[in-house]
């Protein structure tokens, strides 16, 4: 009997190891020992497509990005005046050789410089990618560009927004600016020298630099003689006297400020401030022009920076996104290795009658649930799973350091007494420091309060600069440069996008003692750090009008939304659902959550109805049903009765529970990792372009991890619960794609521990997958 032929670009091979015949498709780079089925055939070569498609829009991007810089290199006078002045600023000399170290601009910096210099002339940069040397070279340059009315800039301001970074960007501008030649760069020390600087009469040379801060800024805002002297610049006397005429021959009439972190600078009444300056310029011969530097870009930055587009949506004037940034290898991926640990947490045995308070009154059970997780046995718990896994990369990698963040002030001095105790005992000598602002009170013995401040708690020999340990809370956790930072240990809920991928990106800088990166999280569930990182990973964009309904951005709110909620409660996304009372469900399976946990499924219930509600608006609602395995009725409900929970107490009874709290104890009664292994925020960018299609999206989560196979599983029980056709060859790829999970190699990474609940559930998924498609 003749053999049948192999279908098109499948070989076979010999392995020369093992002596034995494996079969290989080309296009796909797929091995297999097997002969391929019909569904092995159909898989590979849909795997194959997608990534000749992903291939073709990378080529088209990388030939775009090469036609851009060779359009630059060839834009003559100005980019060599650009590449000059960022070689001599950037450059050094080291301390011990004494040898000269040339410094070559990336791409990126320069062409950013460049296309704002040029738009003058006739505007989100990843944080780790060189953004300080571009903010220097770009403050150079405005001190030479003309518009078109042959006007310059008489004032620069670099203005900044935390007194740390005030240190290091300052310092950085300011020996740019000096190395090439320019004198007249001022450092505000003060409200009353801001206001000296300012004074036209003052001023000996007609253009000057001034670094200052926001906070300095906003009270200038305030003053409106300062203002009236910073938009509305009078003739210098001397010019005048000269005979250099009036206003209409002073050639310096425009003012320009730069701001770094742009997403924090123009929020509330730093916003305000900002917003006032620009309306006190207009109708005025004074131009302001205002220019902000930021790498999340959020929608009140997009809206005062952006560029209006025909997508309709407000996009940056420069972009350089994290995707692009991490693929040039400028930064590292911190989402390579990023693990999420759950912590269950019991309390002491409460007499009966506190039992039924606890029962009867709402909003009282979930206060002392809360409480629990503030115990400090709880804090030692967590501080000592910290310590150890740090131990473990100290062992590897002496030099590296770590950051611990953590949800408020008093948090820092807890968990820095915990810390400092583990390393004594321990004998490591490591250096620990605790970042934060104003006085916080620290609990000693008899119940008494001793107040400390930064300055006090830490050691006075042990600086920020030779630390390995940083505990912070909202300071040094956004715009702190640190290359040697390797690992992260988060015990927050980060509810903003912009400060979850700020605060994460202290871990991005490279450095040569520093292979890899390592992020271990309490507190956020790993598909909300991937919806995070989603809104920066490309080019942000922002609607031009509040009325329109971003399509993409609430099927990704809804889709992360829906993991969410399936992963914690399984019970959710079973075939059929078996939740007859809410009320009940959510007494015995919401309300006992840990405080962190809880956090994420109140706000997963509130974003997937939110985000039903718009889609349904815009009519795109058909998403829901290619998702979700329960109907929204079930969520709307869930939603409800949860929130009646999420109310305040009376007066007695908040008496009564502040009783029980200061005689309740509480302890970590296990914990786990619930997630460990990388996060892709492109899947989630790719597959709210696939529409509704089941193939094509299961398709496309094949290509990722851990967390986009749990999606493509969920997307086979939707269909399932929402009595569509399921595919066989589609379960074939997901049950083929899904054998990395089996228990047998679900911890090949860490051999040692054991597998994550992810990885566990995957496996329960698959299997019952591949008894549907028997049975069917």
């Amino acid at each position: 009997m003749p053999s049948q032929l192999l279908p098109a670009d499948w070989q076979v091979c010999v392995s020369r190891s093992k002596g034995k015949v494996y079969y290989h498709h080309a296009r796909a780079n797929k091995t297999q020992w097997s002969r391929p089925t019909p569904e092995e055939v159909a898989a590979a070569d849909a795997q194959a497509d997608a990534r000749e498609d992903r291939h073709t829009v990378e080529e088209s991007d990388t030939k775009r990005r090469k036609r851009t810089v060779e359009e630059h290199k060839h834009g003559g006078v100005l980019h060599s005046l650009v590449m000059a002045s960022m070689r001599a600023g950037g450059s050094s000399v080291t301390r011990g050789t004494k040898r000269a170290v040339v410094f070559t601009p990336w791409p990126h910096q320069w062409v950013a410089v460049e296309n704002i210099i040029t738009s003058i002339q006739r505007r989100t940069l990843e944080d780790g990618a060189g953004k300080t040397l571009t903010i220097a070279a770009l403050t150079h340059q405005l001190l030479y560009v003309k518009d078109s009315r042959l006007l310059q800039f008489h004032t620069v301001v670099v203005m900044l927004d935390r007194v740390k970074l005030n240190e290091q960007v300052g310092d950085a501008v300011e020996r740019y600016l000096r190395r090439n030649g320019v004198d007249e760069v001022f450092r505000a020390e003060s409200i009353e020298h801001l206001a000296k600087l300012l004074d036209v009469k003052e001023q000996q040379s007609p253009q000057r630099v001034i670094i200052t801060t926001t906070h300095k800024m906003g009270l200038l805002v305030k003053d409106e003689v300062l203002l009236t002297r910073l938009l509305h610049r009078s003739s210098n006397p001397k010019r005048s006297a000269e005979g250099k005429g009036g206003e209409e021959d002073d050639a310096f009439q425009r003012v320009a400020i730069i701001t770094d972190e742009a997403h924090r600078s123009h929020t509330s009444s730093t916003r305000d401030a900002i917003e006032k300056v620009m309306k006190a310029g207009e109708g005025s011969h004074a131009q302001l022009t205002f220019i902000g530097f930021t790498a999340t870009p959020n929608t009140d930055a997009l809206e005062l920076f952006g560029s209006p587009a025909d997508d309709g949506f407000q996009h940056p004037f420069h972009c350089y996104p994290i995707a692009q940034a991490t693929a040039d290898d400028r930064i590292m991926n911190i989402l390579n290795d990023y693990t999420c640990v759950r912590c269950e947490i019991e309390t002491s045995v409460f007499p009966k009658l506190v039992q039924e308070l606890l029962q009867t009154t709402r909003g009282a059970r979930r206060r002392i649930i809360d409480h629990a997780s503030d115990d400090v046995a709880v804090l030692k718990a967590k501080a000592l799973i910290m310590m150890t896994d740090f131990q473990s990369m100290k062992r590897e990698h002496p030099k590296v350091k770590c950051m611990i963040v953590v949800r408020s002030r008093q948090d820092v001095v807890r968990y820095f007494n915990l810390i400092t105790t583990f390393i004594a005992k321990r004998k490591l000598g490591w250096n620990c420091y605790a970042a934060f602002s104003g006085t916080v009170a620290l609990d000693v013995e008899a119940g008494a309060s001793k107040p400390v401040t930064e300055q006090t708690l830490n050691n006075r020999s042990v600086t920020l600069a030779i630390s390995d340990i940083v505990i912070v809370c909202d300071k040094l956790d956004t715009g702190y440069n640190e290359p040697l930072l390797a690992c992260m240990y988060v015990d927050r809920y980060l509810r903003s996008s912009a400060h979850t991928v700020q605060l994460l990106s202290r871990l991005n800088r490279r450095h040569k003692n520093k292979p890899s990166v390592h992020v271990l999280d309490f507190a956020n569930h790993e598909a909300q750090v991937r919806r995070s990182f989603a809104d920066f990973w490309q080019e942000a964009k922002a609607p031009l009008s509040s009325d329109t309904i971003d399509k993409a951005t609430e099927q990704m709110d809804l889709a992360t939304a829906i993991v969410v909620l399936c992963d914690h409660f399984p019970e959710l996304c079973s075939t059929p659902i078996d939740i007859e009372d809410p009320r009940t469900f959510v007494s015995d399976r919401i309300l006992p959550l840990e405080r962190d946990t809880f956090q994420q499924v109140v706000d997963a219930l509130r974003g997937a109805v939110l985000a039903f509600k718009r889609l349904e608006m815009a009519g795109h609602d058909d998403f829901f049903e290619s998702i979700c395995p329960v109907s929204y009725y079930l969520l709307y409900e869930l939603k409800k009765e949860t929130e009646s929970h999420l109310v305040a107490v009376e007066a007695d009874v908040e008496l009564s529970l502040d009783n029980i709290k200061t005689k309740m104890s509480a302890r970590v009664n296990n914990y786990y990792r619930s997630f460990s292994g990388a996060l892709h925020p492109q899947s989630l960018l790719d597959r709210v372009e696939d529409d509704c299609k089941l193939s094509d999206m299961v398709s496309c989560l094949l290509q990722f991890g851990e967390l986009e196979q749990f999606e493509a599983f969920l997307s086979g029980t939707s269909a399932r619960n929402n009595k569509q056709d399921l595919d066989l060859s589609v379960a074939a790829r997901m049950i083929n794609a899904a054998t990395r999970f089996s228990k047998s190699t679900a911890s090949k990474k860490r051999e040692a521990e054991e597998e994550s609940r992810m990885s566990a559930k995957i496996v329960l998924m698959r299997e019952e997958l591949a008894a549907f498609k028997q049975g069917d």
